[in-house]
């Protein structure tokens, strides 16, 4: 029994489990064979390597151990060379809606950060910030990012959100146009309940891309009811929230202001403005980008 019990301990992924939660020779025994078990199936599969090479007794499959309550299972997971063939399917996975193709750019911000080291002097301040927010443990503001169009605003968010979504965040990107054509759609009885789970969606979605924003048809319900309603529901539950605009954010007071109203609402309907904005400087920090028209 003492020979069993100092072979279980030889093995390095035990050892570090030992170490970690201080498991002592009692816990060790009656959890035995499923450690026996797990050490007699374990086979690691190496990094940047085809799954022709994978060995695991199904292949693609890595066993992995786990520890809760004096108890060790075994559990699984996607094996590296299953992640070597599947790199993006994280991609798929985590962005749960993008109106562009998602594998179109496939880069993460460290990716294009090294693959553009002498680009990037120009707006230094958005990959600072962004690479700030990425190591964030915490619940932290997005950014609003504008500048003129053409520039690169809605690429910076692509990536992103490729960021995002390979560290296992979920994530929404839409324009903000498309956004109250989906919801508007919601009119439409056949659609509703699809569209509703959208809206719901953005609502609770771990990062929430908003582009665009100012370019759209602007009216009082799509101000007040939908865009206000999301951001406040955003704002008060911490969710991390990001924006494109060709415009700085004290420009979109005047924008979304109706300009239909008497002269007795004009103070009241700026009111509901700054209410709005204000809500988009809760959630973010403004950015300026900066750079030629990339579109022609």
């Amino acid at each position: 029994m003492e020979s069993n019990l100092s072979k279980l301990k030889e093995h390095e992924m035990v050892k570090a489990f030992i170490e970690k939660y201080k498991i002592d020779d009692e816990t060790l025994l009656k959890n035995q064979l499923v450690l026996e078990r797990f050490i007699s199936q374990f086979v690691f599969c190496n990094t940047n390597e085809k799954m022709a090479l994978c060995k695991q007794i199904i292949p693609g499959v890595q066993q992995k151990l786990s520890y809760k309550n004096k108890q060790f299972y075994i559990t699984s997971s996607n094996c590296n060379h299953w992640i070597f063939e599947n790199q993006d399917y994280k991609l798929e996975k985590n962005i749960v809606y993008a109106d562009y193709d998602i594998f179109e750019n496939t880069q993460t911000l460290d990716e294009f950060v090294k693959a553009n080291k002498d680009k990037l002097v120009e707006n230094a301040n958005f990959f600072n910030a962004a690479k700030k927010i990425l190591m964030e443990k915490e619940k932290t503001k997005g950014l609003y990012l504008y500048g003129l169009p053409g520039i690169g605003k809605t690429f910076y968010m692509k990536i992103l959100a490729n960021t995002f979504a390979k560290m296992d965040r979920k994530v929404v990107l839409v324009t903000v146009n498309k956004l109250i054509k989906i919801v508007k759609d919601t009119f439409n009885q056949n659609s509703s309940e699809e569209n509703n789970r959208f809206f719901d969606q953005c609502c609770k979605v771990d990062v929430l891309i908003l582009d665009d924003i100012g370019a759209e048809m602007v009216t009082d319900w799509s101000r007040d009811e939908l865009l206000f309603g999301l951001l406040n529901t955003r704002m008060e539950n911490n969710k991390l929230t990001f924006f494109t605009s060709n415009f700085p954010i004290h420009q979109l007071e005047d924008f979304y202001l109706n300009k239909r109203v008497t002269a007795n609402q004009k103070d009241f309907e700026k009111m509901k403005t700054i209410r709005f904005t204000e809500r988009i400087k809760g959630l973010s920090y403004e950015i300026e980008i900066k750079g030629k028209n990339h579109r022609y």
